[in-house]
C-alpha cells in the first residue's frame, strides 16, 4: 500500500512538473510576442533612468534641477531630445495596444498586461536620478527628474534659459550679426540682379542713346548702394529705406528702357 501511494505521489509530482513547465514556456511565449508587438526587446527597455548623476553632498542634490545638468552638460539637451521623441512614440503604441489587442482573451495575458502598464510611466519624461552618498555609505540623498516633451522643447527653443547674462548679450550680439549680414546679401542680390538684367539686354537695344543710359543707370546703382550697404551697422536702420528706394528707382528706370526698344 505504501509502496502504491508513493508511485501515486510521484505521478502527481512528475504531471505537475510537466504542466508547469508548459505553462511556463506558453507565459514566455506570450510575453515575447508582446514585447515584439510594442516594439520592445525586453521590460527593461524603458523601465529605467536615462542618467544618472553623482553629486558630493546632499544640499547639492537638493539644488540640482534640469536647468543645471543641460548647463553642465550641453551635449545632453539634443540627446534627451531624441529619447524622449523615441519614449512618445513608445507610449502611443503601448497606450493603443492597452486600448484593444488581439491578447485579450488568453490566458494569462492579465500577467503580462500588469507588466505593460508598469512601463508606461517611463515613456512620459527623461529621467535624471541624482544622487549622493558620503564616503562611509552612512549618509544618501537622492532625487529624480522627471523632464517632460514640452520643457525640453522649451529648452531647445530659448536658448536664454541655459545662459549666463553675458552669454545671452554675446547670444543675442552674434544673432544681429547673422541678421544683418543676412540683409545685406539679399540687397547684394537685388543689386546683381538689377545689372545682371541689364547686362543681359544690352545688346539687344535698338536705340544707341537707350545704351548710354542703361550703362549710366547700372553705374549709379552700384555706386549710390554697394559702398552704402556695406556702411550700415544696423539691421533696422532707416538708411534700408533710402536704399529700397534708389533700387526701386533703378529697376523701374531699366524696365522702362527695355520695354522701350522692345
Amino acid at each position: 500500500m505504501f509502496f502504491f501511494l508513493l508511485l501515486v505521489g510521484l505521478f502527481c509530482v512528475i504531471i505537475i512538473t510537466i504542466f508547469e513547465k508548459k505553462s511556463s514556456l506558453y507565459y514566455k511565449a506570450l510575453e515575447i510576442s508582446i514585447l515584439s508587438k510594442i516594439g520592445l526587446s525586453d521590460w527593461l527597455t524603458l523601465k529605467k533612468y536615462d542618467v544618472y548623476v553623482s553629486l558630493n553632498s546632499k544640499k547639492a542634490v537638493d539644488n540640482y534641477s534640469d536647468i543645471k545638468f543641460f548647463k553642465e552638460n550641453p551635449e545632453k539637451l539634443s540627446e534627451a531630445y531624441e529619447i524622449i521623441s523615441q519614449k512618445n512614440k513608445y507610449q502611443k503604441t503601448i497606450t493603443e495596444f492597452l486600448k484593444s489587442n488581439e491578447y485579450m482573451n488568453l490566458a494569462k495575458y492579465s500577467l503580462i498586461e500588469k507588466n505593460v502598464n508598469d512601463i508606461l510611466p517611463y515613456t512620459k519624461a527623461f529621467f535624471v536620478s541624482v544622487n549622493y552618498t558620503s564616503p562611509t555609505g552612512r549618509s544618501t540623498n537622492n532625487k529624480l527628474l522627471s523632464i517632460s516633451y514640452q520643457r525640453i522643447r522649451e529648452l531647445l527653443d530659448d536658448k536664454s534659459l541655459l545662459m549666463t547674462k553675458g552669454e545671452y548679450n554675446k547670444y543675442l550680439k552674434e544673432q544681429k550679426q547673422e541678421q544683418l549680414d543676412q540683409k545685406q546679401h539679399d540687397y547684394y542680390e537685388k543689386v546683381n540682379n538689377i545689372i545682371d538684367f541689364a547686362n543681359e539686354n544690352k545688346d539687344i537695344l535698338i536705340i544707341k542713346d537707350d545704351v548710354d543710359e542703361l550703362d549710366k543707370q547700372v553705374y549709379s546703382l552700384f555706386d549710390r548702394t554697394i559702398s552704402s550697404i556695406k556702411k550700415i551697422k544696423n539691421v533696422d536702420s532707416e538708411e534700408w529705406e533710402l536704399i529700397d528706394k534708389i533700387i526701386s528707382s533703378v529697376n523701374q528706370a531699366v524696365d522702362k528702357i527695355v520695354v522701350n526698344n522692345k
